[in-house]
């Protein structure tokens, strides 16, 4: 994860997260290139709450979740059937988001207050971003964010990032 910008992150390799549910195996993969703000945290808090760590992969996942509104592209979400890999569509919504970055964190090894902490903390303002985010989705088209993303991956290359 690299620094881009006052609080904004940049993945800068590959990254997936694996877990259990159901009695079936899945993965979230995250290409590099996707932009984060590492769940909103105020710098303020960073000493409480530091934007690494057990919250740094949990934080990815979820804003990467907010940023579609529950509903990944495809390409991100996987399920093993058997020994294949495959990828799946699946949904989430606002509050299984939020619960969801509570349990990463959980299998990262955050203690409980912690997590309770951050839960509390997406319950009180996350909102805000997820409608920002349906209103951004709503009014901004697919093209426009992918153009907004090779740039951003385009002063990475250049040297804008420092990893």
């Amino acid at each position: 994860l690299g620094f881009f910008k006052k609080d904004i992150f940049l993945l800068c390799s590959d990254w997936e997260f694996d877990w259990e549910e159901d009695g079936f195996h899945y993965s979230y993969f995250l290409p590099k290139g996707v932009v984060t703000d590492i769940a909103s945290v105020p710098r303020v808090l960073w000493p409480i709450i530091p934007p690494d760590g057990d919250l740094r992969g949990a934080a990815l996942i979820h804003d990467d979740l907010y940023h579609y509104q529950g509903k990944p592209p495809m390409g991100r979400v996987y399920k093993l059937v058997g020994e294949e890999w495959i990828q799946i569509e699946r949904a989430w919504t606002r509050n299984e988001a939020d619960k969801f970055l509570s349990f990463i964190m959980g299998k990262a090894g955050a203690l409980k207050t912690k997590r309770d902490a951050v839960y509390a903390g997406v319950l009180a303002g996350g909102w805000v971003a997820w409608r920002k985010k349906r209103k951004e989705l709503i009014t901004k088209t697919r093209i426009d964010y992918y153009l907004e993303q090779f740039r951003l991956r385009d002063e990475a290359i250049k040297g804008k990032v420092r990893a």
